[in-house]
């Protein structure tokens, strides 16, 4: 197993459950048992295992609505009463009353019963049974909670992959109210605290699905903060519930887009518990992880990546010394690495990134064997993850094996349960297209990427707020992929829709939807561009590129490859409409910003320096400016050795440009011994790459082989030259019925060379068949 620590042991049952079990066949006498449901649809599956457990005792089951008298009847025997109150979960008063008369006529209850009782709970019923019936609440034999480790109450990846809690919360918004009311007539500490408790309750639950968070948040923090100087509390208890309320203020700000007051609400609560936990680490230090996660995931998201790191790599280890002792805590480790795994791609290191999701999907697949239902989503999730570093090593069937079981996985989630996975059916669809296009299987991307744009189109009919961005994030995606077919007609068409889907959305939110419009503004130029809509896509271009320079005056590390990016599209739309001045001026801010950014984090960057500088190299050859063409591009080599030298395969392409380009500035400078040397080795690596990639880098190949004869020439190698410029205009003729829009300059081009080499030969090009075929189509040579 990649990365695993050996002393961890195997995954067993959640040991909440597994205590109850053992508690269960041990007792001889009447007890009482709280059994605390994550999933109320648990209910059956706890039921027969309590059955299996107490197989010759009768089993009663009641629920609220059968009554205390039911409940109260006298049994004889051994029999195990089961009170089921998660079916009353929709009539919150109907279990009240039953367990207020329950805490009135205990004793009698008690007294009566042949066996065991078991009573059924949803986590706010819980706290309801310590509200309404304290006697009752005092007398259990245990607690337990079934379903997810020691609160049960959060999902165990970095994105919220399984169902939101469906606990109402309409009970505890009548909670706060009642203690509201209390503290009205009583302003004393401990109803202070009581207020303050019920609306951090209400905080956490309402997360994902009310806008009132934050306000319940504030409040509750005012309320702890008013306690610090009373003697008489516990500080740990107002310390532990302020952390709680930071938490679930942070994931409300988050929401919000306050990514700022976000990382601050959460670097508060890891503070708190930082110190709860050196005095009491068994009862703070699950809680300090996975507040440390929350904090990872955070500033990641603002562009700290490296203090992102730190926490995460803190919560990692927290989590795997928790994970040695019992195995309850192998769903926080796992989750830690996917989010580890991430935020080491984010700074380019790929190996240790890799490394990390390895894990965490190893991790995944153990849960999955004790607990299919729950881990299933959690495993389809890390294997996106896996895919996504394969991919990023160049390690492609690897990764399209990764992408293609999380989307079985994601098939058998949304077959049983479609309302809450088929968003991770669209995502994983979304990423199983990338993998197909990265192995030059376009047609598969293809499908693969209509299917996720029809999940995201129904989704965005029942959930428009939450599945909109999401819709046009895959017609982004769909317009990439077929532009990269050649079919930049089609691929305007999906890119207008998303651009004009994430223009409305930054109406309204601009913080969090205006870097989408940005980026789909940049691909709405490149498309563009390719129809020859030049005016068109350089206005769409330069939107993006400054709406990305307004966003990194905020957030430079975020936002600044975005610019770079954009700015060096610009620079080359620029430069093929003349206006070769300001393309210059663009480029050269693109590798400066580039620059900037490699300084800090040069493995994230470096690749992107790298193309920049070539781009720069082009234009600067353009003008004529040869030296300097030459310095630019001799950097881009440069750092291309060091991307290749450990990445090959992810940056050959974009080093057989940068030797293709560097071969073409130093025979215009007449040093055409270094250009051979440089042409042939582009050749080299655009052959390999044509022969693993089919027809994707034909015409590059084509490209370096006219270039090559046009060395060889000079160099009065003729037999030579002949031969790659045979070999040229022949790949140019073979793509040209299929693309001659796109080839016919090339190909006239190469026809050209040949037609030079034929003669420089002692050929007669008239009579050569091969010239005489292309001119049959119309090329013009010679």
């Amino acid at each position: 197993m990649s990365g695993r620590d050996p002393r961890l042991g195997p995954v067993s049952l959640d040991p909440t459950l597994a205590r109850f079990r053992r508690a269960l066949r041990r007792s001889d006498r009447r007890h009482l048992y709280l059994l605390v449901l994550e999933r109320p649809a648990d209910a059956p599956n706890t039921i027969d295992l309590i059955q299996a457990e107490r197989p010759a005792a009768p089993l009663r089951l009641l629920s609220a609505a059968d009554g205390i008298d039911a409940l109260a009847a006298p049994q004889e025997g051994a029999a195990v009463t089961v009170l089921d109150l998660t079916l009353d979960g929709g009539r919150p008063e109907l279990v009240r009353e039953l367990l207020q008369r329950f805490n009135e006529r205990r004793n009698l209850v008690m007294e009566r019963l042949g066996g065991e009782l078991v009573i059924l709970l949803t986590p706010s019923q819980e706290r309801a049974v310590a509200r309404f019936a304290p006697d009752v609440w005092a007398i259990r034999s245990g607690a337990y909670l079934i379903g997810g480790g020691d609160d049960g109450l959060e999902t165990v990846t970095g994105r919220d992959s399984s169902p939101v809690s469906e606990t109402p919360l309409e009970p505890l918004i009548e909670e706060v109210a009642q203690a509201r009311r209390a503290l009205e007539r009583q302003a004393d500490p401990g109803t202070v605290l009581q207020v303050a408790a019920a609306l951090i309750r209400i905080a956490e639950e309402g997360l994902h699905r009310d806008s009132r968070v934050a306000d319940w948040a504030r409040e509750s923090l005012a309320l702890l903060r008013s306690l610090a100087t009373e003697p008489e509390h516990d500080p740990g208890e107002i310390e532990g519930l302020k952390a709680r309320a930071l938490l679930a203020l942070g994931g409300a700000l988050e929401k919000e887009g306050e990514a700022e007051e976000s990382v601050q609400c959460t670097a508060e609560a890891v503070d708190v518990l930082r110190g709860l936990s050196k005095a009491q680490p068994r009862a703070h230090l699950r809680e300090l992880a996975r507040a440390l996660r929350r904090l990872g995931e955070r500033l990641a998201k603002i562009g700290n990546l490296q203090d992102g790191l730190e926490a995460t790599q803190e919560a990692v280890q927290i989590a795997r010394g928790l994970a040695r002792e019992h195995s309850a805590f192998l769903p926080d480790l796992a989750n830690g690495l996917s989010n580890l795994s991430n935020i080491f791609r984010g700074l380019g290191r790929r190996e240790e990134a890799l490394a990390a999701a390895q894990e965490a999907v190893d991790w995944y697949r153990q849960l999955v064997q004790v607990r299919p239902a729950f881990f299933l989503s959690h495993l389809a999730s890390s294997l996106n993850n896996l895919g996504i570093a394969f991919s990023e090593l160049g390690r492609r069937e690897e990764a399209l094996g990764a992408a293609e079981e999380s989307v079985a996985a994601c098939r058998t989630l949304a077959k049983n349960a479609p309302n809450p996975f088929l968003d991770m059916l669209a995502a994983s669809l979304t990423n199983l297209g990338a993998r197909f296009d990265a192995l030059g299987r376009r047609e598969e991307a293809l499908v693969a990427t209509e299917e996720a744009v029809d999940l995201y189109r129904t989704l965005a009919q029942t959930r428009p707020e939450s599945s909109r961005a999401d819709l046009a994030a895959s017609l982004n995606n769909l317009s990439v992929m077929l532009g990269a077919m050649g079919q930049p007609g089609q691929a305007l068409e999906p890119i207008l829709e998303a651009v004009e889907i994430r223009r409305t959305l930054a109406q309204t939110r601009p913080d969090l939807f205006l870097p989408g419009l940005y980026k789909g503004l940049g691909n709405l130029g490149l498309q563009l561009n390719a129809l020859g809509r030049h005016d068109e896509a350089i206005e769409a271009t330069r939107e993006a590129a400054e709406g990305f320079r307004a966003l990194t005056q905020s957030q430079p590390a975020v936002f600044l490859p975005d610019l770079a990016t954009n700015l060096n599209n610009l620079g080359m739309m620029l430069n093929a409409v003349g206006r070769s001045e300001e393309a210059l001026e663009v480029t050269r801010e693109s590798v400066e910003s580039l620059h900037e950014l490699v300084r800090y984090w040069p493995d994230a960057f470096l690749p992107t320096l790298a193309g920049s500088l070539n781009t720069l190299g082009i234009q600067l050859e353009a003008q004529g400016r040869h030296e300097e063409a030459l310095e630019a591009l001799i950097e881009s080599r440069r750092l291309h050795l060091v991307l290749v030298a450990s990445h090959s395969d992810a940056f050959s392409s974009s080093f057989a440009m940068t030797l293709k380009n560097l071969g073409a500035v130093l025979g215009a400078l007449g040093r055409h011994q270094e250009a051979l040397e440089a042409t042939r080795e582009a050749v080299e690596r655009y052959r390999a790459l044509a022969e693993s990639h089919s027809a994707a880098f034909v015409a590059d190949l084509a490209g370096a082989l006219n270039n090559l004869a046009a060395i060889l020439s000079a160099l009065e190698r003729h037999g030579e030259a002949l031969d790659a410029a045979r070999e040229a205009v022949q790949l140019y003729a073979g793509l040209y019925p299929t693309r001659p829009a796109a080839i016919a300059h090339d190909l006239g081009r190469s026809a050209q060379t040949y037609h030079g080499a034929l003669v420089a030969n002692g050929q007669d090009p008239e009579s050569d068949p091969l010239l005489r075929e292309v001119r049959a189509g119309g090329i013009r040579a010679g």
